[in-house]
């Protein structure tokens, strides 16, 4: 990860937290602002993962693994998030080495995990604009397009088209409103 698109992508997670992107407001995130705190050293470690000084990610990844610890939330190395993180409640929740798109918001209790076998093994593809309610489950190899909305305690095994908002076990389509709430949800407040 380059500079530029490291500076892009955290002034795009600020935003999820606050309304500006200038330095107060992003101190006054790091110091109260839990999930943002956690997103910041995960793009860190990103960003000096290639870095000569190996010492300093080593040192990055050791502040990572305790807040990780510290907040009951774990974020993979391997995952490959867009700019607009938001993680609304830390607390309980796995984000494995998937690829998710812009403006994702997650709340608490949640999972997105990898299945090891079967024909559906493999990690998750996310689209853009993506709300994921509490105690919602992501497993396997499944495609979840853009403007989203998975509601509390949907357990998704299947692909899901872009624009729905499903719910469930296992998670089933119940409506097609999808892309306006996920605009409601996760748009830059």
């Amino acid at each position: 990860m380059s500079k530029n698109i490291f500076l892009i992508t955290v002034k795009k997670d600020l935003l999820k937290y606050r309304r500006k992107s200038d330095l107060k407001s992003f101190i006054y995130a790091l110091i109260v602002n839990q999930g943002f705190k956690i997103v910041f050293i995960f793009r860190l470690c990103n960003l000096f993962y290639d870095c000569k000084i190996r010492i300093l990610y080593i040192f990055l990844t050791l502040v990572r693994r305790l807040y990780s610890t510290r907040y009951s939330l774990w974020i993979s190395p391997d995952a490959n998030i867009g700019g607009g993180l938001r993680i609304s409640h830390c607390f309980s929740i796995i984000i494995n080495s998937a690829e998710i798109g812009d403006n994702f918001t997650v709340l608490q209790q949640t999972t997105i995990g990898s299945n090891n076998g079967g024909n559906r093994s493999g990690c998750c593809k996310i689209g853009d604009n993506v709300f994921m309610g509490a105690g919602a489950k992501i497993i396997g190899n499944v495609n979840i397009e853009s403007n989203v909305v998975i509601g509390a305690n949907a357990v998704i095994t299947k692909n899901i088209i872009s624009g729905v908002t499903v719910a469930g076990v296992p998670a089933k389509i119940i409506n097609y409103k999808g892309e306006e709430y996920s605009q409601l949800w996760c748009a830059n407040n």
